[in-house]
């Protein structure tokens, strides 16, 4: 099963695993949470991930493998240390602040990139002098919709956290000499579909209906050229207010667990 964009439409993907640098795997941690072998750089002040509007760069030629999982319903992406094959640049993120990374242009053996899963945060693709690209990963927790307003409303909106990322960009790219801004993916961009999906379960009868869902966005090196898709996912939990013959229940709750994961929309955005 190779991760290339026609298994974006059929298959849901996670981060999984990484392989710390003594060999013991371990669980991918609390959103925000770094486990790789090299930590990020800072922006030369010293400061930590835990501090907001920061820019941390991912080391220059840092790449992992990755390996693919799937396990209930979803595959899962499992990293470890780089090989001859199957190389890819792995972005992480940190809550209120900004990471980077760059993808050499060639580099023929590093053929994938991924970020974390997105949910809020937004995407930003450079564009250096050497035709490197540069992808940027920023969060805006602090003026973020809370989980629990995204659960009731899938479209869920707070206009200054746009504006924040859009600073946070501004800021990190310096750190690229000649860095020219080729585009930029927004929450409206890969949630567009996410309220729909609420709506047309509410229109079958189902009520407290609640939205879990994410964004995995991937990389492909495709003949010497990078394009970058999308995959947004999710579960919905809400309540059956009629009889059930699968389970003989009356107003029986779907919780997250129990609902199966569904692909809402799948696209190439760049270029």
């Amino acid at each position: 099963m190779p991760l290339d964009p026609a298994s974006l439409r059929t298959t849901v993907y996670k981060i999984g695993q990484i392989t710390e640098a003594n060999g013991a795997p371990s669980p991918y941690g609390a959103p925000g949470q770094r486990q790789n072998n090299t930590p990020l750089a800072g922006d030369g002040t010293g400061r930590q991930p835990n501090d907001e509007n920061t820019h941390f760069l991912l080391p220059a030629n840092q790449t992992l493998s990755y390996a693919l999982r799937p396990q209930n319903g979803v595959t899962f992406l499992d990293f470890g240390p780089a090989g001859a094959g199957n190389k890819i640049v792995y972005l992480p993120y940190y809550q209120n602040n900004i990471t980077s990374a760059v993808i050499p242009a060639g580099d023929a053996t590093v053929n994938r990139f991924i970020t974390d899963e997105m949910s809020g945060c937004n995407l930003f693709i450079d564009r250096l002098p050497n035709n490197d690209l540069v992808l940027y990963h920023a969060n805006a927790l602090k003026y973020s919709p809370t989980m629990a307003e995204v659960q009731a409303d899938a479209g869920a909106y707070n206009a200054m956290a746009p504006v924040m990322m859009d600073n946070q960009h501004g800021r990190a790219s310096r750190a690229y000499a000649g860095a020219v801004s080729l585009t930029v993916l927004r929450v409206a961009d890969y949630y567009g579909r996410a309220q729909g999906v609420v709506d047309r379960k509410t229109g079958q009868g189902r009520t407290e209906v609640e939205f879990y869902g994410g964004t995995t966005i991937v990389g492909f090196r495709i003949g010497g050229a990078w394009e970058f898709w999308f995959q947004t996912y999710a579960r919905l939990a809400y309540k059956r207010p009629k009889l059930s013959f699968a389970t003989l229940r009356h107003g029986q709750r779907v919780t997250p667990n129990d609902a199966r994961y569904q692909i809402i929309e799948t696209r190439r955005f760049w270029p």
